[in-house]
């Protein structure tokens, strides 16, 4: 019997894989999604699923780690149905013999303090949207 943990070919294809979705996510407007992936860590639960059949069959668990900012915006009775796109999403790009995923979690990297805000965006962020302020704009 040998010691060696067995290798799996999702894993490693996943950033490819989010990639190719961040991308479809671009071309569809589907801004909070892209903006999900981009921004987010991701790890991988291999084998977190077996079934034996068809010689074996392997589910791995991919958890996404997202920012604050980004996951506020989720609607939180809407977060399953998130996981379940993103899930079938990479199902549908998979093409690794005996391996798929299984689950798709989403979670927020840090939580606020009980009744402190989130962090909001400083003017002098947007500032170079404007450019000099010599000028008087009018809308």
């Amino acid at each position: 019997m040998s010691d060696m943990s067995p290798s799996y070919g999702i894993p490693p294809q996943l950033p490819k894989l989010i990639g190719v979705i961040v991308a479809d996510c671009d071309r569809k407007g589907e801004t909070l999604l892209r903006d999900l992936l981009q921004t987010s860590s991701h790890s991988v639960e291999e084998a977190a699923e077996y079934d034996d059949w068809d010689g074996g069959t392997y589910g791995h668990a991919v958890h996404f780690v997202v920012p604050p900012e980004v996951f506020m915006r989720i609607d939180l009775d809407k977060l399953a149905d998130l996981e379940t796109t993103v899930r079938e999403r990479l199902s549908k790009l998979m093409r690794v013999k005996n391996e798929y995923v299984s689950e798709v979690t989403i979670e927020i990297s840090e939580a606020p303090a009980v009744g402190s805000m989130l962090p909001v965006a400083s003017r002098e962020a947007h500032a170079d949207l404007w450019g000099s302020s010599e000028f008087l704009r009018l809308f």
